[in-house]
């Protein structure tokens, strides 16, 4: 555990005691931070197909979880799967991270200011493999050929192209947050005109980590989004800005809370009062863009607002995300660049 226990919950602010796992109140996992980093590590020493130090660090990642939470069992599943028992360590070994301190240590401040906020770069090289290796399921890449080959019928080939990847970018968001929690999940399935879909097994998520969970594929997205509205604004290219509305739509559609969508989840870790400053955002960025898609998530969330779903002490996290979705996402789809047919 860490040298210094969490002595209040990140989430509720109730106060923990030291051998704390999970706080008692709001079912908030104690050591997230812990296990964020430690996931990092995993996933890079999987990527670089060095699977004794990848079990290493999922082993490690036991201690902070409670042994009969389903994240324990997923992961506990996942190492006898992955990979067989790591060497023993010798002697004379250098100590764990010595490596990366070699690479890091000519850069000096920087390369420690890298290395003290979480590993940045090295979760962005993660997620960049991540993305790649979700294209290894024949179903996944074979169902979006065909809903490529729609939009390219509708658009051309360009739009078509950029649009099935921005919405893949956007499923594989949720997967990596399921896999953040050691909940496994299908490969995205395309449908054409409907976007794509993923398949997991939600029993025993807290509240708070279905909202995670949700809101995990429209920041993905956003990122897409974001990506395809600075490359259209430094080329002028009417392709990459319209992809860019495109994904801010999609994205916007996605957080209206109804039925199976992402707000509709996200909104499970949110009171009342939580409910009624979406709304209030979604009212002002309305009345500010003209956006009919807020409208429907303003209609959404005063639903939401009366039903008896509510739990009485909300995730402020949850909703600074949501908050801050709708406002960047919001930016994104004030481009009003729609596909040309002829692309």
């Amino acid at each position: 555990m860490s040298e210094v226990p969490h002595q209040f919950c990140a989430q509720c602010g109730l106060k923990l005691q030291a051998v704390s796992l999970i706080c008692p109140s709001c079912a908030t996992l104690v050591y997230t931070e812990e296990l964020e980093q430690l996931s990092t590590r995993a996933n890079w020493a999987e990527s670089q197909g060095d699977l004794p130090r990848a079990r290493e660090a999922w082993a490690e990642s036991l201690r902070y979880l409670p042994p009969d939470s389903p994240q324990y069992r997923a992961l506990a599943d996942r190492i006898d799967a992955k990979a067989p028992a790591p060497p023993p360590i010798q002697e004379d070994a250098p100590p764990e991270g010595s490596r990366w301190k070699k690479v890091l240590g000519p850069l000096g401040g920087f390369g420690l200011l890298i290395w003290k906020f979480k590993g940045i770069a090295l979760l962005a090289l993660t997620k960049g493999k991540f993305l790649i290796f979700g294209l290894g399921k024949m179903q996944t890449l074979f169902s979006m050929f065909a809903s490529m080959l729609l939009y390219w019928s509708l658009y051309g080939w360009k739009f078509g192209l950029g649009f099935v990847l921005s919405i893949y970018v956007h499923e594989m968001g949720h997967v990596f947050a399921l896999r953040r929690f050691g909940i496994q999940s299908t490969a995205p399935m395309f449908i054409p005109l409907f976007g794509a879909f993923i398949r997991a097994d939600f029993r025993g998520a807290t509240p708070n980590q279905e909202g995670q969970i949700a809101l995990g594929g429209p920041i993905w997205g956003l990122g897409a989004a974001l990506t395809c509205l600075i490359v259209g604004v430094a080329t002028e290219s009417p392709i990459w800005l319209a992809l860019a509305d495109a994904g801010g739509y999609i994205n916007l559609f996605n957080l209206i809370p109804v039925w199976m969508l992402d707000g509709g989840r996200a909104f499970r870790a949110l009171s009342r009062r939580q409910r009624m400053i979406i709304c209030a955002a979604a009212a002002a960025l309305w009345f500010l863009t003209g956006k009919g898609m807020f409208a429907l998530i303003l209609a959404g969330g005063v639903y939401r607002c009366f039903t008896k779903d509510q739990i009485e002490k909300g995730d402020n996290q949850i909703l600074l995300h949501f908050l801050g979705l709708l406002a960047a996402l919001g930016v994104v789809s004030m481009t009003g660049v729609r596909p040309p047919t002829d692309a």
